[in-house]
């Protein structure tokens, strides 16, 4: 129970006691019906203060929500125009392709072509190389005929160089029983000699007389012949004669 406290209650000023129901914003006073005390009446206020709060809550919620959507719009143009950039790019970039894409065509094209060219040559190469094994072995017989064309060369020189000590030999060994045949027919042929030049050839005088000679008139006497000569002195001729 408590003080009756509500406005214009003159018959108690407050002093009736009266019932508070629970869970209800008002009161029973015997004497006005149900009426708001002050504690309900701050409390009442409190919640319209807190609604006024809320609704502006809400208002500047609504508004900053509009801001987007109007700062949400200009992203989209501006999104949109980026889009339409990129699509000229893609454009160009498609263009570009299309070039790159037959220089491809023709680079495989050049491609084939040097495949072809690199198995001609490779033909070629192994033809040239047949053609250079071939003169290698041309080559090394010819070099084993130029070797034994120097070895028969120096086998020839070295009977050369034998032939000539022979020779050399020979004609000492000749010149050496020439003069032992020389010192052989002096010994026994005394006064003899030997013809050797055209010079040395004796002939027989005309009339025979001082020829010193020993033989028939007008015959030679051939080249190493032995021609006797005599010992007597020839004839002087007078002064009239």
């Amino acid at each position: 129970m408590v003080g009756c406290e509500a406005v214009g209650c003159a018959v108690h000023g407050g002093e009736e006691d009266f019932l508070i129901e629970e869970g209800n914003l008002t009161v029973t006073a015997p004497h006005f019906g149900p009426v708001k005390t002050t504690w309900h009446l701050a409390k009442e206020d409190g919640r319209a203060r807190d609604s006024v709060v809320d609704n502006r809550a809400m208002e500047v919620k609504l508004a900053g929500e509009k801001g987007e959507v109007e700062v949400a719009g200009e992203s989209v143009a501006v999104a949109e125009a980026k889009v339409a950039v990129v699509e000229k790019k893609i454009a160009v970039v498609e263009e570009k392709m299309a070039v790159v894409v037959e220089k491809v065509v023709v680079a495989e094209k050049r491609v084939v072509s040097a495949m072809k060219e690199k198995e001609v040559a490779e033909n070629s190469g192994a033809v040239a190389e047949e053609r250079l094994a071939s003169a290698m072995r041309e080559k090394k017989e010819a070099r084993l005929k130029v070797a034994a064309v120097e070895r028969k060369v120096e086998l020839a020189v070295r009977n050369r160089m034998e032939a000539v000590v022979v020779a050399v030999e020979m004609t000492v060994m000749i010149g050496e029983l020439r003069q032992e045949m020389e010192r052989t027919r002096k010994e026994f042929t005394g006064n003899k000699r030997i013809a050797k030049e055209l010079d040395d050839l004796p002939r027989v005088g005309e009339t025979g007389e001082n020829s010193g000679v020993v033989g028939r008139k007008g015959i030679l006497v051939a080249l190493g012949k032995v021609v006797v000569v005599e010992g007597t002195k020839k004839k002087r001729r007078s002064m009239g004669k």
